[in-house]
């Protein structure tokens, strides 16, 4: 094969990375996403103590709630507070030097 032909990430192959060879054989099922039913997941799990949340995975997944831009940002003032509260105070006295 041609370098940059294939993607040692996605394709079985022998390859050169960082001058030393590389073999790689992933069968292909690996790569494959299993889905299973609810019922296969209740049989795998057990029953007891498991509730299923049915939601819309269609939406945008990089969308957030507008409460955590809130907490975001409260944390950050924190955060900022917290490092002023920890500088060195002024001395009053510009001659005076601190240890």
């Amino acid at each position: 094969d041609s370098p940059g032909q294939k993607n040692p990430s996605l394709h079985a192959g022998v390859y050169r990375i960082d001058g030393r060879l590389t073999a790689i054989n992933r069968p292909p099922e690996e790569d494959a996403p299993a889905n299973l039913t609810r019922e296969q997941t209740m049989a795998s799990i057990g029953g007891d103590f498991v509730s299923v949340l049915e939601t819309d995975a269609s939406g945008n997944p990089s969308s957030r709630a507008e409460a955590w831009t809130l907490f975001l940002y409260l944390a950050l003032l924190f955060l900022l507070g917290e490092s002023m509260l920890g500088l060195p105070g002024i001395s009053k006295n510009p001659k005076e030097k601190l240890p």
